[in-house]
């Protein structure tokens, strides 16, 4: 894009006051093109945008992190109580058996009494 200015400087020899016209002409069309390319800049992301999103996703791991143990310490504990549950009912169990076998010699010996007592007493 040849400006009139810069044809006159392409013709002829360059005086001071075309030069200074040149200097001004590239000048404006320097302003022009850096503030598109600013205007072009503004759709992207810059340095402070990433870390803040950086930040932002480490803030969310966290939280993720956080959530996570949370619901695994929940799993944790419901299991604590039912092991509790389970060996409580165990032991249970156990002294109802051992209690139950207790009375199941008892009964024994008492029906072997008695049969000698009706035995004697019959006689």
């Amino acid at each position: 894009m040849r400006t009139k200015t810069t044809k006159k400087l392409i013709n002829k020899s360059i005086t001071k006051r075309d030069f200074d016209g040149f200097r001004q002409e590239t000048k404006k069309d320097f302003d022009i093109f850096r503030r598109e390319m600013l205007s072009e800049f503004k759709k992207y992301a810059t340095k402070d945008d990433l870390w803040e999103v950086k930040k932002d996703l480490d803030n969310m791991k966290q939280e993720i992190k956080t959530e996570i143990q949370e619901k695994f310490d929940k799993i944790l504990n419901g299991q604590d109580y039912l092991i509790k549950k389970v060996e409580t009912a165990l032991q249970e169990t156990s002294v109802s058996l051992s209690q139950y076998q207790g009375q199941e010699k008892k009964l024994a010996d008492h029906e072997v009494r008695i049969k000698v007592l009706e035995t004697s007493h019959a006689s």
